[in-house]
């Protein structure tokens, strides 16, 4: 599904993890891309604007989402910074070259991970577990507007 995605872009995620590597969510075009994923049971905020190498935050050793819990996830990408915050712990931030923008307004966003024809530039897999919340560009949107991966259950959470 294609939403627009422009700068300042804001995301903010409520999840339950039952894996500790998972892409939550994915927007790309020509060599443009932002993207947040748990590995090792960490958070990455990743963002390129095509002209350089990708700028990445990650949330802190203590911050392991992988647990079985809801854990809230607050990522925003400026002009010249980006933002991570997890649980509303501690703010991660580094500066950030957005150039004149970072998709079109017809992007194709992933939620939850990649579909199998796609080729998947990540380090991770689709993310295994439950969603309850997203806000893209300070506006709630359905999740079910966006491609999701078979393992993301949108409608119950069971406990793991």
């Amino acid at each position: 599904s294609a939403w627009a995605i422009s700068l300042p872009f804001h995301l903010n995620l409520t999840i339950r993890s039952s894996s500790a590597s998972g892409l939550l969510f994915s927007a790309v075009e020509e060599g443009k891309y932002v993207s947040l994923y748990i590995n090792h049971g960490r958070v990455f905020f990743e963002a390129s604007s095509g002209s350089d190498l990708p700028t990445r935050l990650m949330g802190g050793v203590d911050e392991v989402v992988c647990d079985s819990q809801w854990h809230k996830i607050y990522a925003t990408l400026g002009n010249t910074e980006m933002t991570l915050k997890i649980d509303g712990g501690v703010s991660y931030q580094k500066s950030f070259d957005g150039g004149t923008g970072v998709l079109a307004d017809s992007t194709v966003v992933y939620v939850g991970g990649l579909p199998e024809t796609t080729d998947n530039p990540y380090p991770v897999g689709n993310f295994v577990g439950c969603m309850k919340t997203t806000v893209v560009i300070d506006r709630e949107r359905p999740l079910l507007d966006a491609e999701n991966s078979e393992d993301l259950n949108l409608n119950d959470c069971p406990v793991a």
